[in-house]
């Protein structure tokens, strides 16, 4: 594979992990102050709404619609173009997250009583009051995810991964020294703090790599900047769908947990944040790191070496995160306990967390394979495939949300209809990709066979291990043995994909 994707994934893996981790530990914290209850349900609720504008001002808008055009300017040696435009998108970003700030405001009451129709009483006051306070927040990581998108495409990845880590940062520190003072409202600050480390943090940064930027071009086009520039906004309006459908999902998913009972929401929420861990560790990082190199083929018009880096990330995803799906299922209980166990999360949230958690697992891979795709059309600079996937995946997630909450499965059915949902987007979006002209040949995938003969010995080795964990009991033992089982299971399927090197190569 390219080196300097290697070197760009290894940069945002290493970054991502610290963040990652410390993101955990925060929500480790969090658990140990507020269980898994109804207070801490009141701040999931509360928390979604400036966490959906985030989704719709944040990430997937500058990655996926602004980014990789400022990317194409700067490559073919329009630098002040890009650097216009670069502008452009802060001047965007500043009105929209203001007018969204002050929409937000008026109907807080109104979209919390959407989201959870199930809160009722003291809870649903603290959801609305929790929401007035959160609507900062939005303002704060609109603009701290627009200097991470314009590092990450300055080359930067490291800056970029590491970044969030002082949002966690922030958020433990607050409730460390003023949970006591404060109560329950020192979640909301707490976040509050976070966003604003997040930010200040890569200012610096942005600057010195802004100004550095030479500009080379000597004839400037401005009728054809404006041209790009409202052209990503055609884009960014289809992200702006994309993620409304994508988060609405959410918005019901939180809706329905409100109706299994009390406690449902913060198992999904507690079980999700593990099972991201992995997959920003090592998805993420390899999507957002293939990200440049392909919007370089698409400006090559390269689309066999295109379909081969698609297929060579698809297959990454599937080595790393299989086997880590296998042992999420094998081990819930333990996982959570080892995570989360302690001060106010007892058994009682121990087993609603858990079992959200075991069909949050299988969400894991199709989440992974849709970073990879989603990226892969953002660089062919059209949205309206994964819209219309993601409208075909809500629909049917919202159908089986309904349908399975009411079964034995209750929060666990809402994980597994998430993870249905997702593995309906893949399979579309891969088959659309024909329209492309990108193809792929069979020796693109001849390292999944070799993948899933790895996987029976080390799935009997983990089947041992959970026999033994039987007969154990306390944190120490659970610890000891999950970790070893851990490291192991690294090692071994590290060994499959150095195995397996020449076949992930990219054929050119």
């Amino acid at each position: 594979m390219n080196k300097g994707i290697v070197k760009s994934g290894v940069f945002i893996s290493i970054g991502t992990l610290l963040s990652r981790l410390l993101g955990l530990l925060r929500e480790i914290v969090t658990a140990t102050y507020f269980g898994a209850g109804s207070t801490f349900d009141s701040f999931v609720v509360a928390f979604t709404i400036p966490n959906l504008f985030r989704r719709v001002l944040g990430e997937e808008m500058f990655e996926r619609a602004f980014m990789p055009r400022f990317k194409r300017l700067k490559e073919q040696g329009k630098t002040a173009s890009a650097k216009r435009f670069f502008l452009k998108i802060v001047f965007f970003t500043f009105l929209a997250s203001i007018l969204a700030c002050f929409l937000i405001y008026l109907f807080i009451p109104h979209l919390i009583h959407f989201i959870a129709p199930g809160l009722s009483g003291i809870s649903y006051n603290y959801a609305v009051s929790f929401a007035y306070k959160l609507v900062p927040f939005l303002f704060l990581i609109s603009f701290a995810t627009l200097l991470g998108a314009f590092l990450l495409f300055n080359g930067k990845p490291f800056l970029y991964a590491i970044a969030p880590a002082f949002m966690n940062v922030g958020t433990i520190l607050f409730l460390v020294f003023f949970y006591k003072k404060l109560g329950e409202v020192s979640i909301v600050y707490a976040y509050l703090t976070g966003a604003l480390l997040f930010l200040l943090i890569q200012v610096p940064f942005v600057f010195k790599v802004y100004f550095s930027l030479r500009i080379e071009e000597k004839n400037m086009d401005v009728a054809d900047e404006n041209r790009e520039f409202k052209s990503s906004l055609f884009e960014g309006v289809k992200i702006f769908f994309l993620s409304i459908v994508n988060k609405s999902v959410e918005i019901v998913d939180r809706l329905v947990a409100s109706l299994v009972g009390s406690g449902a929401i913060s198992s999904l929420w507690y079980s999700f944040r593990i099972i991201h861990l992995p997959f920003a560790f090592f998805s993420l990082a390899i999507s957002r790191a293939l990200a440049p190199e392909f919007s370089k083929l698409k400006g090559n018009k390269d689309n066999e070496t295109f379909g081969n880096l698609i297929a060579k990330g698809l297959l990454i995803n599937i080595a790393i995160l299989l086997p880590v799906t296998v042992f999420f299922l094998l081990f819930p209980k333990e996982v959570i306990a080892i995570f989360y166990k302690r001060g106010n999360f007892g058994t009682h949230s121990l087993l609603l967390t858990s079992k959200a958690f075991f069909y949050y697992a299988l969400v894991l891979l199709p989440m992974g394979m849709l970073a990879v795709l989603g990226r892969a059309y953002s660089s062919l600079e059209n949205n309206t495939y994964p819209l219309i996937a993601s409208v075909i995946g809500a629909i049917l997630n919202i159908i089986l949300d309904f349908a399975l909450y009411k079964t034995s499965l209750k929060q666990g059915g809402i994980a597994l209809a998430t993870a249905i949902s997702m593995l309906a987007q893949v399979v579309i979006l891969f088959i659309m990709l024909s329209k492309f002209d990108i193809k792929f040949k069979r020796n693109d995938f001849s390292g999944f066979y070799g993948i899933l003969l790895a996987l029976i010995p080390y799935t009997i080795f983990l089947f041992v291990l959970k026999y033994f964990l039987k007969s154990l009991n306390g944190f120490s033992f659970y610890a000891l043995f999950i970790g070893a089982g851990g490291v192991l299971s690294i090692l071994y399927f590290a060994g499959v994909i150095w195995h397996l090197k020449k076949k992930l190569q990219i054929q050119k």
